[in-house]
């Protein structure tokens, strides 16, 4: 049985996972056990915190055991890397972490070239260093196209909505234990206590709906997005985006053309 490991369940690795699905393959997510996306609505965060949940008609399920079997769903689990790699023994590993400013250390597991195939998506990521291909997942001509050598730096602001951009952002001011009451969808004024990190107040920094808001006892990384307020009342914030469905379908691309799906 051939598994197919898709690191980070943030919505484009959700969306990767999905559209992997969709096409037949057996996919687990691997990800922290209270992992802290925001956008949890538009992945498969949930089923860290609810044990299942169903993403744009695919459903997903948590294991917190290493017996992979073949599965009508998307299996999620916290397991150690290198135990999910020894026992499912996948045929490729897609890294959708999404770390930003971070380089990709290369898994002591890989060789370029070599079985399984790693596929590195977002910034930090070039060919044959630290991964075998990958595809880029910035806004722009290139989404979802599969790069010739390195993916993009970051560099933009979040998308302007009202004319704010990262005004209506929070990042965690340091590494904790978040908890909140509210969720994807409510209605929030600026300067509303959200929730706290650990012992400290966070604050709703625009009025709008929360497009995104990391769940309640999530483990919060400093400087990780943990809400996202869209003044306009209109982004999507249930399903999956247009974006990360855009590179969900260039990975898709990417794997027929090398006749792995």
């Amino acid at each position: 049985m051939d598994y197919i490991l898709v690191l980070g369940c943030g919505d484009i690795g959700s969306a990767v996972a999905h559209q992997l699905k969709t096409n037949g393959c057996q996919v687990i997510i691997s990800d922290n056990r209270f992992p802290a996306h925001a956008r949890c609505e538009m992945g498969f965060v949930n089923a860290f915190y609810d044990d299942a949940c169903i993403l744009d008609g695919i459903k997903a399920t948590y294991v917190d055991a290493p017996q992979f079997q073949r599965n009508a769903a998307v299996l999620t689990c916290s397991i150690d890397v290198m135990h999910i790699m020894s026992i499912a023994k996948p045929k490729v590993v897609i890294d959708a972490r999404m770390s930003k400013r971070l380089i990709a250390t290369p898994p002591a597991w890989w060789s370029f070239g070599a079985k399984p195939l790693l596929i590195g998506l977002g910034p930090g990521f070039t060919i044959a260093q630290n991964c075998d291909f990958a595809i880029e997942t910035a806004r722009g001509e290139f989404l979802g196209a599969e790069v010739l050598g390195s993916t993009k730096v970051l560099d933009g602001d979040p998308l302007t909505v009202h004319g704010l951009s990262r005004e209506r952002i929070v990042y965690s001011p340091s590494a904790g234990v978040w908890h909140t009451a509210l969720n994807v969808g409510d209605t929030v004024s600026k300067g509303d206590v959200i929730g706290y990190l650990d012992a400290e107040p966070i604050r709703a920094p625009a009025s709008g709906t929360l497009r995104g808001i990391s769940r309640d006892t999530a483990h919060v990384r400093m400087n990780q997005k943990i809400i996202e307020v869209d003044p306009s009342h209109q982004l999507k914030r249930t399903g999956i985006g247009e974006r990360p469905l855009k590179v969900a379908i260039g990975v898709i691309d990417a794997l027929k053309k090398r006749y792995v799906l």
